[in-house]
């Protein structure tokens, strides 16, 4: 994992991605947040890292469009992951060279407004991803999966301020 001198850590990292694998197979399903029936990118992200303990998920109050990135002149994608969970701040905006089992990987595509967070999953060994995407959650092979080659990726950890960038 990341430290072999922490074992807390790498065990929530295994955790994140044993918890992110229980979501395969689940519909793809705008704003869903329901195992087995339906959840999109961002709520499986929301829902796993919940389930973990590493932050308490709210519940969705605002409607968001299925194309809303189309719509959006921020870092839209992890604003809303920010919002639903304060304590993430320091750890979700923090980005990180590691391709680390646990992390997040977003895909970040230019836009006439600027570079936009479109699409999002937790890696489950680079370059690995579960993520959410029609028809379903299913674990994938980013450097070949349409979702990934849309655009740049980022790479973010609840453990960032742990990690140290290496070579990937």
């Amino acid at each position: 994992m990341s430290d072999p001198m922490n074992p807390a850590e790498n065990q929530q990292r295994l955790a994140a991605v044993a918890e992110a694998r229980t979501w395969l197979r689940t519909q793809y399903h705008h704003m869903g947040r329901i195992k087995g029936v339906g959840c999109d990118c961002y709520t499986l992200l929301l829902e796993v890292f919940s389930k973990i303990g590493l932050f308490t998920a709210q519940a969705e109050e605002s409607f968001y469009p299925r194309d809303w990135f189309l719509h959006a002149s921020n870092d839209h994608y992890k604003f809303r992951i920010l919002r639903h969970a304060g304590e993430m701040v320091e750890n979700f905006c923090s980005s990180t060279e590691m391709t680390t089992a646990g992390n997040i990987v977003l895909v970040r595509v230019a836009g006439k407004r600027g570079s936009l967070d479109m699409h999002g999953g937790i890696i489950s060994a680079w370059p690995r991803v579960v993520h959410a995407y029609p028809p379903c959650v299913m674990e994938a092979d980013a450097r070949y999966h349409p979702a990934f080659a849309a655009g740049r990726l980022e790479f973010f950890s609840p453990w960032a301020k742990k990690e140290q960038p290496t070579n990937v």
